[in-house]
């Protein structure tokens, strides 16, 4: 009888450890899973060309004189009337992955 006590305590901590150790996989997945979604949305937003337009008010309550609604906002990247605001605004392609610095740039080398 205290065999059988001392594999069913000994199982029904494994089973619980089993049961945390899950719910912390699927607490730590769902959380890599939001950010992942929300870098991409923030890659997404920094498409937007409104900071480059010539309509572009920057004043918070009217900030696009074309299009109010969608002005600073998803809609935004292919706006139909955008218009620069010099003929060098053109825009900027980002690039996909930043350069790696190596360690000897910027020190001077004599």
């Amino acid at each position: 009888m205290v065999i059988f006590n001392l594999i069913f305590k000994i199982l029904t901590t494994a089973a619980y450890l089993a049961g945390l150790l899950g719910l912390l996989g699927v607490l730590l997945w769902s959380a890599v899973r939001t950010l992942r979604a929300g870098w991409q949305y923030c890659q997404q937003l920094h498409q937007v060309p409104c900071h480059r337009c010539a309509y572009f008010t920057g004043d918070y309550r009217l900030k696009c004189t074309v299009r109010p609604c969608a002005a600073l906002t998803k809609d935004a990247v292919d706006c139909l009337d955008y218009a620069p605001k010099s003929p060098t605004a053109l825009p900027v392609q980002l690039p996909a992955k930043r350069p790696q610095r190596r360690a000897t740039q910027g020190l001077l080398m004599r």
